[in-house]
């Protein structure tokens, strides 16, 4: 009698954990879910709004410099290169000299510049990706400039997109010339919209 308690006792110990085939089937299951999910995540998007921040970055910090320094602050765009120049312009001659800071800022994930079938506004597609009535020239690039009291020398919106130029990946920075606020924006294929970061 005392064997057979022994043995009621040892079948009624619970068991605790999980055997290694329901490890194996879990494992698989979620495999299988995840598989599924991941082609469907759209990581160009994230990609290209990490570009808006790259050209936004640049673009706030030199109005900043500008500002702090009392010095002008150039920004070239190097479209063959797909980069930016920053340069302290500390005389304000509108020329950078050799004696002159100079930062230089790429695109990110293989971005460029590039010109979207379609303005910012709306309207027809722009001539340059670096689009504005009046921009300066300095060094054979593109340039805009922002003055000491933080207005920059000319309304721009600066279009890129990825090496690919797919519609949805284009992204535009637009820079007001009055106070050098910068909004961004997401083109869907049609029409652009606001972005929010």
């Amino acid at each position: 009698m005392a064997a057979l308690h022994k043995m009621e006792r040892l079948h009624r110990v619970t068991r605790s954990g999980f055997t290694v085939i329901e490890l194996i089937v879990v494992m698989v299951v979620v495999s299988i879910v995840m598989a599924m999910a991941l082609p469907r995540v759209d990581i160009t998007r994230y990609r290209a709004d990490g570009r808006v921040q790259i050209v936004r970055k640049a673009v706030q910090q030199a109005q900043r410099t500008s500002l702090v320094r009392q010095h002008d602050v150039i920004i070239s765009f190097d479209t063959v290169r797909q980069r930016m120049r920053v340069a302290l312009d500390a005389n304000n001659d509108g020329s950078i000299s050799s004696t002159e800071i100079i930062t230089w800022q790429a695109l990110s994930d293989g971005g460029k510049f590039a010109i979207p079938s379609i303005r910012v506004d709306g309207s027809s597609k722009p001539s340059n990706p670096i689009d504005a009535a009046a921009l300066k020239t300095v060094t054979g690039m593109p340039s805009i400039v922002f003055h000491r009291d933080g207005s920059v020398s000319a309304d721009v919106v600066i279009y890129f997109s990825s090496a690919l130029a797919s519609p949805t990946e284009f992204r535009a920075v637009r820079v007001l010339q009055g106070t050098g606020r910068t909004d961004w924006y997401r083109f869907n294929g049609t029409v652009w919209s606001p972005g929010a970061l």
